[in-house]
């Protein structure tokens, strides 16, 4: 078979990569930011992390079949940041997902 040079087609459908976008209140620093990436990059299943501290928001590419959403935010709230509002997208490939309030604690 010979060898191409385009790249290999990627359904998106058996992408198992899917985006967290969450709202985190009580960070005030690029520390704040650092600490909340290094919790989410903790959890085994998250391939990619951003924190943005004047926003007050993360997003956070994970592997859905390791780890839930709800994982994801006890992680940063380990941390010591509340979770808000967050939208869950589908295969990172075509976000298209619900949004949502983070769940009480």
């Amino acid at each position: 078979m010979p060898i191409s040079d385009e790249p290999a087609s990627i359904d998106p459908r058996e992408s198992r990569d899917s985006l967290l976008i969450v709202q985190i209140a009580g960070m005030h620093s690029h520390a704040c930011e650092e600490a909340v990436v290094r919790g989410l990059e903790a959890v085994t299943g998250v391939r990619e992390a951003e924190v943005d501290f004047p926003s007050g928001q993360a997003s956070v590419i994970y592997d859905a079949h390791r780890v839930a959403a709800h994982e994801l935010m006890a992680a940063v709230e380990e941390t010591g940041y509340r979770c808000g509002e967050y939208h869950l997208g589908g295969s990172v490939a075509g976000v298209d997902g619900n949004r949502s309030k983070a769940p009480k604690s």
